[in-house]
């Protein structure tokens, strides 16, 4: 099989995170740019890096440690849905793409509706403290559920949160997604409002729409919880985590994409690691 540049640049990429491509992700997943050849192997229907046999077996282990792993997402997801400023709840990061390891937080993407960012955040977190359910809170325990990206409906673009150009992190990061409760087809908005920087780079790509096991449904009994979502709790909480936010997020905040602090947009990366992944594909890009 005759492997392109712009399919190169994938494997490269993923072979950072010891993830081997199959001939459809291939295809779907290239990378539309220069890229120098490298020599590539495949075994067993999967593609990668010479010299990196032993990631085809590991990533059989991943999908498996990160299939128990959503399927715990699904359960806190049941409980989420009950508060109506709740609009998607999508599975991201390694998990995203069933590349988990046995100590990987769950991390979840949050979609809310406009003009409830902080009081939903407060309600989802305060939930997850009760049940210690954490990363911080589980010590060395793992499966921790972690809440570092809430984005309001009405700023569904995030081409802006690029850290470096191109953001060849947060291109992956977009589309592989897994939208496990959607309240009224806001993924499908979200894909729409980011299209057209993510076909930039990644023109062949699909969306993902997970199998109905790996779905959460709206639920009857949301109305309960619309006391929780009222205009008035907005503000107060606001209040109440700007003032208990620890200094190192307060003084990341707004200096560039890794900390954001607005009614629009909750993102809690102090340790974002976009620009490093960036530097090592690179550096595979001019190793020769």
């Amino acid at each position: 099989m005759r492997i392109k540049s712009q399919q190169i640049a994938a494997l490269a990429y993923f072979d950072i995170f010891s993830f081997p491509l199959t001939r459809a992700e291939l295809d779907l997943w290239a990378w539309q740019g220069d890229f120098v050849k490298l020599p590539v192997d495949s075994h067993n229907g999967f593609f990668y890096l010479s010299g990196r046999d032993q990631i085809v077996l590991s990533r059989r282990h991943h999908y498996k440690i990160s299939y128990r792993k959503i399927k715990r997402a699904l359960f806190f997801t049941k409980i989420f849905r009950l508060l109506p400023s709740v609009k998607m709840v999508a599975v991201c990061n390694s998990l995203g793409y069933f590349n988990a390891r046995l100590d990987s937080d769950i991390d979840l993407f949050i979609i809310v509706k406009p003009g409830t960012i902080w009081l939903t955040r407060f309600w989802l977190q305060s939930l997850l403290k009760i049940l210690k359910a954490r990363p911080f809170d589980r010590g060395k325990r793992r499966d921790g559920v972690c809440l570092t990206f809430f984005l309001s409906a009405n700023q569904l673009d995030i081409k802006h949160l690029s850290i470096v150009e191109p953001d060849v992190y947060l291109h992956y990061w977009s589309i592989q997604l897994i939208p496990i409760y959607d309240a009224g087809g806001y993924y499908e908005k979200f894909i729409q409002a980011n299209d057209y920087w993510i076909k930039q780079h990644l023109p062949y790509y699909l969306h993902y729409y997970p199998h109905q096991r790996l779905k959460v449904l709206p639920s009857k009994w949301s109305w309960l919880f619309v006391i929780l979502t009222v205009p008035w709790w907005e503000k107060f909480l606001r209040k109440v985590q700007m003032k208990i936010l620890p200094d190192k997020l307060r003084q990341l905040a707004g200096r560039d994409s890794r900390v954001v602090l607005t009614d629009n947009i909750l993102k809690f990366h102090s340790e974002d690691k976009r620009l490093i992944y960036y530097n090592l594909w690179q550096s595979k890009n001019y190793q020769n």
